[in-house]
């Protein structure tokens, strides 16, 4: 019966390593861009680097500004936050690219 348990357990912990969702706390914007090629756009933030997933890891967040709903309206929050120098948090979720962890919202300082 313990075993049973104990299986159930690893599994459960196999599964949210491989899919870490996470806060970044409030940082600084470090710098962003976009490439010209596909609309990746992409935010380098200070601090101790975050992960999206086993693969994903690192203080840079990407996201697709051409597809993405609202992916452009991103680049707008960020730059005006950047000009500002307001600090922004994000939910960091999965990965843009096989490297890159990406986000499902984000908030600016008042």
């Amino acid at each position: 019966m313990f075993s049973r348990y104990l299986i159930g357990a690893v599994f459960i912990c196999m599964g949210s390593m491989a899919h870490a969702d996470e806060m970044t706390g409030d940082r600084s914007i470090l710098g962003y861009g976009c490439h010209k090629s596909d609309g990746t756009c992409f935010v380098f933030l200070d601090g101790l680097a975050f992960t999206g997933g086993p693969e994903c890891t690192g203080t840079q967040l990407r996201w697709d500004a051409k597809n993405d709903a609202n992916g452009k309206s991103w680049l707008a929050i960020i730059m005006m936050a950047a000009a500002n120098r307001k600090k922004v948090s994000f939910y960091v979720s999965g990965c843009q690219s096989p490297n890159h962890p990406t986000f499902l919202y984000g908030t600016v300082e008042p």
